[in-house]
């Protein structure tokens, strides 16, 4: 308020500090010290009508509301799969070979959901519902129970559907069965390594995800159900693994900032598979860029890589900071990442149904 003689005449001292606080609201925004100020040490010694109008003003500020503070952004909460998309999807596959005949493990001709539902254990009939509405609704039951038995129950099922329609040289109907799986695939992982998984996302666009699966095949897991999506596998050598998955697995340790350009280049090899590359740095950038976006855009999530951490928490520190550095090369607009990084984890509490997917989905890969 600029200085002021507070031994002048009080209703000198009134007068100013009425004009300036009517000129910048400072009482009228619940200043409570000057309230104070005015009603103790001035109010009793100016005149009636200065009094009226000190009054006049603190009354007003009591009555206005207060200023909405600054909120901390809220936290991400739980992921949502959207499981009723996930259960049209699989209504969707069911009714394309709903018409179609199978024969049972007994050579009787039957039809194809009835084979499913039986296979399942889920043929009693629900009154006002047909197998192509009461199948789904059983298999995302079982898939989003807490323990994953019952899941690992429903998963080998249809495999074993999908292994008997190719016996019979159903392939469509079997391809049908093959998809309905891998849109289950992701919501089989607990409902919390998703959401963790996601807030990581979440957090300032971050590139890698950490200490959610243990093995290549529950990265795949992961990045389909982040986005959405089936799961989509292919049998590489002798290993199952996602059809987006770039083989980019030891992360250079020691300072970032001197393995950038050496771990783009392996990133280049992992990517294209060329023995030696003459291309700059930038050229493998700009290559790299276009392959990762032109894959997101088609499948709509990004590629990734499964990647082992040191043990050492100084170089998997270091290695932390370099994948980002990489990740961020990659990023396009809005954030949105062209490559993600898995940490695998190997003593994650998903290790077991990720070799129970990776056994069962071997059956289905040899029939």
């Amino acid at each position: 308020m600029g200085s002021l003689d507070l031994a002048g005449q009080p209703d000198k001292v009134a007068a100013h500090i009425i004009n300036r606080l009517a000129g910048s609201r400072q009482l009228e925004r619940g200043e409570d010290p000057l309230e104070l100020f005015l009603t103790t040490l001035v109010i009793d010694k100016v005149p009636d009508e200065d009094r009226e109008e000190i009054r006049e003003i603190i009354k007003r500020s009591r009555n206005l509301p207060a200023e909405p503070q600054a909120q901390p952004p809220p936290a991400p909460g739980d992921f949502d799969p959207r499981i009723e998309d996930v259960k049209k999807a699989i209504r969707t596959n069911l009714n394309k070979i709903k018409n179609c005949n199978v024969l049972d493990e007994n050579e009787n001709e039957v039809w194809i959901l009835d084979l499913v539902s039986t296979e399942l254990g889920c043929d009693a009939a629900q009154p006002g519902k047909d197998l192509s509405e009461q199948i789904p609704d059983f298999l995302i039951a079982e898939c989003t129970q807490k323990d994953l038995e019952s899941a690992q129950k429903v998963l080998m099922s249809l495999v074993l559907v999908f292994n008997r329609l190719l016996d019979q040289r159903k392939e469509e109907q079997a391809q049908r069965v093959a998809e309905i799986v891998n849109l289950m695939l992701p919501l089989c992982l607990p409902q919390h390594i998703l959401s963790e998984a996601w807030r990581q996302l979440q957090d300032h666009q971050a590139v890698v995800i950490q200490n959610v699966v243990a093995k290549k095949a529950g990265a795949e897991l992961v990045v389909a159900g982040l986005y959405r999506k089936p799961a989509k596998f292919v049998k590489r050598s002798t290993e199952l693994t996602g059809e987006q998955l770039v083989p980019f697995e030891k992360v250079p340790i020691g300072h970032p900032e001197r393995n950038v350009d050496p771990a783009l280049r392996d990133l280049f090899r992992a990517t294209f598979c060329p023995t030696e590359t003459r291309a700059t740095v930038e050229q493998m950038k700009a290559d790299l860029r276009g392959h990762y976006r032109a894959k997101g855009l088609g499948e709509k999530r990004p590629c990734y890589c499964a990647v082992e951490l040191a043990a050492n928490q100084e170089d998997g520190k270091n290695q932390l900071a370099l994948l980002s550095e990489l990740g961020r090369i990659f990023l396009f607009e809005k954030g949105e990442p062209g490559l993600l990084f898995i940490a695998l984890a190997p003593d994650s509490k998903t290790r077991e149904f990720e070799s129970f997917v990776i056994t069962c989905l071997n059956t289905r890969f040899e029939s």
